[in-house]
Formats: C-alpha cells, structure tokens, sequence
C-alpha cells in the first residue's frame, strides 16, 4: 500500500496494490487490495480507510470490505469489515490495522519502507 508518510493532507490517494502473505496453515493468501484513503486535514495523523480485499483464486470472486480510520503513532487502529462476495458474503468483523516496514531494494541501496498490514477477525 502507498507509504503513509508520502501522504499529503486532506489528499485523496487511490489504493490499486497486490498483496500476499504467508499463513501457518493451507496456502498463502494472494490477490488485490482496491479503493482510497483520505488524509485528515488537521495534522495528517489519520487516514479514512475505504478498500476491498480482493482474493485471487477460483472462478468466483472473494472479497472482503473495510472501512475506519487508521491512526499514526499508534501500534494499532481498528477498522469494521463491512461486507463481502462470494465466501465472505455478508461479512461483518474488524480488521486490527498497522504499520509494517517492508523492505525494499532500490539498486544497491536496502532501505525499509511503510506498508499497512491487516489482522482480519470475522464473525
């Protein structure tokens, strides 16, 4: 997801990233996280979060919703699931938001990024 710092208040950046992560069990969760985030105007210290977690797969589309707001500064936020298809339809739960650092290899230069990482608890 876009870093959090390169943000600008009250800026509106879309959200069109692939995203994968490892699990302990089954297969690996691959697919597309799609939608925007709204910098507050005040400090830039929060952001609205409206995105869609689509997951790749079989011939139906999986996707969850979420919406909330995502804090900086804090460890975590939380953000309500609010939705979903196919397997998650009528999705409801939160989804436990925070920074990651990523890292990134630009040329001979590793440096770490700021990513978004999403513990999801559905009902």
């Amino acid at each position: 997801m876009t870093r959090p710092g390169a943000l600008r208040p009250g800026t509106v950046t879309v959200v069109d990233e692939q995203f994968h992560d490892k699990r302990e069990s089954g297969p690996p969760l691959v697919g597309k996280l799609q939608g925007v985030l709204v910098t507050s105007l005040d400090d830039s210290s929060s952001r609205m979060v409206a995105v869609k977690a689509v997951f790749a797969g079989d011939a139906t589309e999986d996707s969850i919703r979420f919406f909330g707001v995502h804090r900086d500064g804090q460890e975590e936020s939380h953000i309500a699931v609010v939705g979903g298809t196919g397997r998650y339809d009528s999705a409801t739960g939160f989804a436990v938001v925070g920074a990651a650092g990523v890292p990134e290899k630009n040329g001979n230069i590793s440096s770490f990024s700021r990513a978004l990482s999403f513990s999801v608890h559905l009902k």
